[in-house]
């Protein structure tokens, strides 16, 4: 697997990204309890809101497989909920959306 990792201020430019109907999105796991664009950017939008004074509230990480590789959707979940777990957002709002492409 390969990670690339970005950091932001934007949360409705990522969520927007992540949506993007030509990447045909699924929402494979979440700590957020949605799954809609419109439910997941307000909720996200919400804890970014409340003045925690990070200079990049948004953490975007983009999680790649081998083009020999392939995973079901439940699995991508486990792997999204285990990377999370492992860099310490565990337990902060969350959402993994599998992508069709690899930019």
């Amino acid at each position: 697997m390969i990670s690339k990792v970005t950091k932001n201020t934007s949360i409705g430019a990522t969520v927007a990204y992540v949506f993007n109907d030509e990447k045909s999105p699924q929402v494979v796991a979440s700590m957020c309890g949605c799954a809609r664009q419109d439910e997941v950017k307000l909720a996200l939008s919400r804890d970014i809101t409340r003045g925690n004074g990070l200079k990049s509230p948004v953490f975007h990480a983009s999680i790649s497989l081998m083009p020999s590789e392939s995973l079901s959707r439940k699995q991508w979940g486990d792997v999204a909920r285990s990377y999370m777990d492992e860099m310490g957002f565990g337990r902060a709002r969350w959402i993994a959306v599998r992508h069709n492409d690899t930019d």
